[in-house]
């Protein structure tokens, strides 16, 4: 699904990159996640096509459809747990490498980086 970024409908939908995340988690865990996606309205082939975005209430039905598909309510949990660093940016990056979610905020705070 793309949509022109000044659309009203642009506001309520997120780009399919963290579902990639996602994906390659469950994946990693031999989680039925094509099966999940299904299950939450998000078709398989949305996932080839980089500039593609799903509406959010859709993406926010994922971990919990996974939770109950596979029977584990951690399953959210292991899924952040086997997500590589290199599969996201410097901010998420600094985010993983961090104690807490507020220490990574303040050392992205503290640094020089700037998104465009």
């Amino acid at each position: 699904m793309t949509l022109d970024a000044n659309s009203t409908e642009f506001a309520s939908t997120i780009s399919i990159t963290p579902l990639r995340l996602i994906c390659d988690g469950l994946q990693r865990l031999s989680a039925p996640w094509e099966s999940i996606l299904l299950s939450c309205e998000i078709e398989v082939e949305y996932l080839k096509d980089p500039e593609a975005r799903i509406p959010i209430e859709h993406f926010h039905r994922v971990l919990p459809s996974a939770a109950a598909i596979t029977g584990n309510p951690g399953v959210g949990l292991q899924v952040g747990g086997v997500v590589s660093p290199h599969a996201v940016n410097l901010i998420g990056y600094l985010l993983m490498s961090s104690s807490t979610l507020g220490e990574g905020v303040a050392r992205q705070a503290n640094s020089d980086i700037q998104v465009h």
